[in-house]
């Protein structure tokens, strides 16, 4: 509770530049963060609707079987995943 009513406290007393950094966040979230993910959901998404990631899937399987103990499918929508985001 102390806390909370600590940061709200600094809040109220640095307002302009809890305004200021908000309004930046949001633009660089809107700016940066949004289009970068837009296209890797893009693509996770027609890989998965063409069927591309059972074919990717099978190149590999050993490796997804045996070190992460996932199917082969999903491990090909894990490795776009960590290469673009």
């Amino acid at each position: 509770m102390v806390f909370t009513v600590l940061i709200v406290l600094l809040s109220v007393i640095f307002y302009d530049a809890v305004v200021s950094e908000t309004l930046l966040s949001v633009r660089r979230c809107l700016e940066i963060i949004i289009p970068s993910l837009y296209g890797s959901m893009f693509i996770a998404c027609l890989v998965t609707n063409t069927g591309l990631h059972s074919l990717a899937g099978k190149i590999f399987s050993l490796p997804s079987r045996r070190i992460f103990h996932m199917p082969s499918e999903i491990f090909s929508i894990f490795l776009i995943s960590n290469v673009s985001g």
